[in-house]
């Protein structure tokens, strides 16, 4: 019988924004922090390309509208020499 060699496998976890960061809540007030997480034009940006958890992307664009509505951040950013 052959002896069937056993391959080790690396479990990484994934590393997001917050957890480099050390960041443990976020809050709608803390506009620098969120402002990350939207485009240039004001939209929010998918969890795909920012690379968070559902659960935390959840968080953000919930604390992203509760500061759009509260007039701390734009709804949407308009250049106008772009057109």
């Amino acid at each position: 019988m052959k002896k069937v060699k056993k391959v080790s496998i690396k479990i990484v976890k994934k590393n997001n924004y917050f957890t480099r960061n050390n960041i443990t809540y976020i809050d709608y007030k803390d506009t620098k922090l969120l402002s990350h997480f939207v485009n240039k034009q004001g939209q929010i940006i998918p969890k795909t390309f920012v690379r968070l958890p559902s659960k935390i992307q959840r968080m953000v664009a919930k604390n992203i509208k509760r500061a759009r509505q509260m007039k701390l951040m734009p709804y949407i950013i308009v250049n106008q020499g772009e057109f």
